[in-house]
């Protein structure tokens, strides 16, 4: 019995059909003893047709992160050959945006991500479903144990998470708030970090009017800082990946209602009643 699916193990799967819903990487004539032609043909009504189950993309062509796993001697009705010898002028190419993809020869594809097809030998060679000839086309992606790079726009660990939005990536901010008048320690300051309205992630002061915020996404931020006794202060912040961020604030007395009745720490309308027929405090 000839089954047309590769078996797949990890995040790259690759099966030989009629149908392809991802990317054809080349076309078949049979599925045994098969000639190919690149994939931009469609002449064969076989193809190897791959996808990244994470929903990443896959392509077909020698960019980003490509490897070529086999030659052609035509761009159809093509014999095939190991992409490491040299005597066919046409590759066929797999590759991903985001993450190496490594192919190897091999008789048993235990350990990859997936088989693309079987080959009959190392040049001169036809081509059928995986297992059928003794060499295997064994693929896998090819992944860090770690985000290895913040900032190259690639999944770097294959977590779905990339670059400032991976937890490996992280920061932290830390500093202290003091009163601009006295220069002393101010305690019980919310520090908080904002992405337009919304906050990501708060911290209030100790005693010694220190904060920090640790294991916040590398990104750019708006620092506030709310305290009954004393005027909401701003910062605009840089987290860089891996790196801890100083902040330090120097409040004025004053008031952490806005007019509209609500904080500055959080943007909720508070409850508010006259003073004096003259200010509003939020309750």
């Amino acid at each position: 019995m000839i089954s047309l699916s590769s078996v797949s193990n990890g995040a790259l799967s690759c099966n030989i059909t009629k149908s392809c819903t991802g990317t054809k990487v080349l076309g078949i004539s049979d599925l045994t003893n098969a000639h190919a032609e690149i994939f931009s043909f469609n002449n064969y009504p076989y193809s190897i047709c791959c996808k990244d189950t994470l929903g990443y993309p896959i392509d077909n062509q020698d960019t980003g992160k490509y490897i070529s796993f086999l030659k052609l001697s035509s761009k159809t009705d093509a014999h095939v050959e190991q992409s490491s010898s040299n005597d066919y002028n046409f590759n066929a190419h797999i590759s991903s945006p985001f993450y190496e993809i490594k192919c190897n020869y091999a008789q048993s594809c235990n350990g990859y991500d997936t088989c693309l097809v079987s080959i009959s030998g190392a040049t001169d060679a036809h081509i059928s479903v995986c297992d059928y000839y003794p060499i295997n086309i064994c693929c896998t992606t090819q992944c860090a144990s770690i985000e290895t790079n913040c900032i190259d726009g690639l999944d770097n660990d294959c977590d779905g998470l990339k670059d400032c939005a991976d937890s490996d990536c992280d920061g932290s901010i830390a500093g202290t708030a003091r009163a601009q008048d006295t220069n002393l320690p101010i305690e019980s300051v919310d520090v908080s970090t904002k992405k337009d309205l919304t906050v990501m992630k708060s911290s209030t002061t100790n005693q010694q009017g220190v904060y920090s915020i640790n294991q916040i996404n590398c990104g750019n931020y708006t620092l506030t800082t709310s305290h009954t006794d004393y005027a909401p202060s701003f910062k605009s912040a840089q987290v860089l990946p891996n790196q801890q961020l100083t902040a330090d604030f120097s409040l004025v007395l004053g008031t952490s209602c806005e007019a509209d009745c609500t904080f500055i720490a959080d943007n909720i309308v508070h409850a508010c009643k006259p003073v004096k027929l003259v200010v509003a405090v939020c309750g």
